[in-house]
């Protein structure tokens, strides 16, 4: 009998500290019906639609926005807009430069939505040509989930 009142206590106190944090959005697990990011500050430099790459299933659109710039160095945003992509893991953003992929790859906070990932340091020389998602550890190439091909705005 007393293992048993034990488990029951150790579940209620489990299910009593977990369930609010999820329900809250404390803890993202990387899916449902993702999140709704302010629209960032700045200048439109360079827009696309993603593709879905080898069978999987990912639509949405992304924007660059170029927030400040300091000598021969920007900052920018890049927006996912109606983000929806599917993936058994997590997820990474990669930006593709002129100057070749940045070294900051962040993981998607959710797989749906309209998020905003900031890139900090990025040399103004370079033009912003793709955005790729793929599954987090892996090269960028063969497991691409999707690709958006990038246009440049002229100012």
């Amino acid at each position: 009998m007393r293992p048993l009142f034990f488990v029951k206590i150790f579940t209620a106190l489990t299910c009593g500290l977990v369930a609010p944090l999820l329900g809250c959005g404390v803890i993202s697990l990387g899916g449902g019906q993702g999140i709704n990011d302010a629209l960032p500050a700045g200048t439109v430099v360079a827009f696309g639609t993603f593709t879905a790459m080898n069978g999987q299933v990912a639509s949405g659109s992304v924007q660059i926005y170029r927030t400040t710039c300091s000598g021969s160095t920007c900052d920018y945003v890049v927006r996912l807009q109606n983000l929806n992509v599917t993936s058994t893991g997590p997820v990474t953003l990669v930006g593709s430069l002129s100057t070749g992929y940045s070294s900051y790859r962040p993981q998607l906070r959710f797989l749906t939505g309209t998020q905003n990932y900031s890139y900090s340091g990025v040399s103004s020389a370079s033009a912003w040509v793709q955005v790729v998602l793929h599954p987090y550890n892996l090269n960028v190439g063969a497991n691409d989930l999707a690709i958006a091909n990038l246009q440049s705005v002229t100012e």
